[in-house]
Formats: structure tokens, sequence, C-alpha cells
């Protein structure tokens, strides 16, 4: 049933529950406040090679992953500051474009719950393999890793998802994969085992994601479930509405009385908000219907 235009301005990058615009701010207000802090030590240092050498030492530590067990015991949190850390404008554009892509047809397949929790499992994978090769770099920072968890296991799910319908009919997301794939391996020639390690092995967990989950295993639904925690936990204006308590009708020989969907705009939203976070194929049939009654309301 195709959605009419409100309902598409509700499922895109504005929508307030999209967690691939989410995902995308975080990597962006990270990028910022690091310029920020280096161009306060360029500002207060002597030279541009003195700014540079302290904001590496005194700074960056914080954010950047460290390349040994014993210095990551001290700095835990880096596991996860690490993934969203960039120091290049042309790196997080490239990283935030490929994100934005491949999060964005993942989010149409199967909503919006899968996206976070898949990217930090490739990222945090990636940061582990970083830290098995001690001494061959000295921070591991960057989204190279969960971005590709996340370009490869939806590829997987749907390798023949088309992208760019007008040309020739669409190209598959196979395509577009093996393209970003290889440009990967490719730039991987200039980095050290270090730092191209955690970039295959974001490739890896994509791959591990996919193979459990064609078992029946989904491993970002727990996570999925924790961030619903957090932030019930955290709106206490949040009102939780309990289901009520239907009738008890005996001695009838029909139904007493016949159930007609209310479509209401606090309806819709919520059925929206179910669209956005599990997608499609996660409607009722009554939620189908007041989708359907209030679509040809608006037409």
């Amino acid at each position: 049933m195709p959605l009419p235009e409100y309902y598409r301005e509700r499922l895109s990058l504005g929508d307030r529950n999209n967690a691939l615009t989410r995902l995308i701010a975080i990597h962006l207000t990270v990028f910022i406040t690091l310029m920020m802090a280096r161009t306060y030590f360029y500002f207060t240092r002597p030279d541009e090679v003195k700014a540079l050498g302290d904001f590496t030492r005194q700074f960056f530590p914080w954010f950047g992953l460290p390349d040994t067990w014993k210095e990551w015991l001290h700095k835990p949190w880096t596991l996860l500051t690490a993934p969203f850390s960039h120091l290049s404008v042309w790196t997080v554009f490239g990283n935030m474009l490929w994100l934005w892509v491949f999060g964005y047809i993942l989010q149409d397949l199967s909503g919006n719950r899968k996206i976070i929790p898949l990217f930090l499992y490739g990222s945090i994978f990636g940061c582990l393999s970083f830290l098995c090769v001690p001494g061959s770099a000295e921070f591991y920072f960057g989204a190279t890793a969960g971005v590709g968890a996340i370009a490869v296991a939806t590829t997987f799910i749907s390798p023949y998802y088309r992208i760019f319908s007008l040309v020739r009919g669409g190209i598959p997301l196979w395509g577009l994969t093996l393209f970003y794939v290889l440009s990967t391996l490719i730039s991987l020639k200039n980095y050290t085992l270090g730092g191209a390690l955690p970039q295959v092995s974001g490739l890896i967990a994509g791959v591990v994601y996919y193979l459990i989950l064609r078992e029946g295993i989904d491993l970002t639904d727990w996570m999925s479930r924790l961030f619903d925690w957090g932030n019930d936990l955290f709106n206490p204006e949040k009102q939780i509405r309990k289901p009520s308590k239907g009738k008890l009708f005996y001695m009838a020989n029909q139904a007493p009385f016949k159930k007609t969907a209310h479509v209401t705009q606090e309806r819709v939203d919520a059925i929206l908000d179910k669209i956005s976070q599990q997608g499609m194929e996660s409607l009722s049939e009554e939620e189908k219907k007041i989708l359907k009654r209030s679509r040809n309301e608006l037409d």
C-alpha cells in the first residue's frame, strides 16, 4: 500500500525517532568538538608543531582508542568514543555519506532499530582487533568499521535491492557494496596493520551478524530494548497506557458490536512511529485499516 506524502515526510530523515539522523548527529557533534579543541591549541601555542603535539598528547587521548590493553583499561570509554571521532573533514564526510546510503536502505528494509546496534557491533569488533596488534599505531579512531558492518549486513539481507531506479531499472545493492568494499580494501595499503585490521574486522562483523540473523537470532534486539528502557527512564512525561478490559457478553448469537477503527492524529502518529522502528510488516490488520482510512480522508 503506497503511503501518502504526509506519511513519507514523517518517515524521512527529519523524523524525531530516526536512528540514522541521531547517529550522524553524534558523529558531527564529536567532530566539531575535536575541531574546536584543536583550534584552541593552535591559538594558545607558539607554533603549529607544538599545538598539534599538545592536542595529540593532552586532549585527543580522551577520545581515541589507545594501542595497548593496559592503557585502555585506564580509559575504557574510548571503546565507544573512538568510532565517533574524526580529525579530517574529508574522512568524516566520506564516512557519513556511506553511512547515510547504507543506513537509509537498512532503515527502509527493517525499520530504524537495527542501525545503531549494528554500527556499535562493527565498531567494537574493529576496536578489539586493533587492541590485538599493539604498537602498530598510536590511536584508533573513525567510523569505517561500523559503516562497513552496516554495508555488508544490509547487502546480505537484500542483495537485489534497487537504487537509482531511473538508470535502466536501477542498480542492485550488491554492486554498490562491491564498489565500497573494493575501495576500502585498496585504501588499506596506506595504513599500518593496526589501521587496516579494524576496517576488515568491521566487514567481517557484518557477515557474522547476517549469518546469526539467518538462524533466527537478532543480536540487535536486546540493545534496542535497552535503548527503549533508557529512553523511558529519562522521559518521565511519557504516559504508559494500560489496555482497557473488554466486557463479556453471554448468550448472544452475534457480536454485540462491530469494531470500527477510530482514526485520530495521535493514533496515526503512533502507527507511523511503529513503521519507522519495525517496518510495514509489523502492522496489524486494524492498523493497516486505520492508515487506509486516514489516507482516504487526506485524499
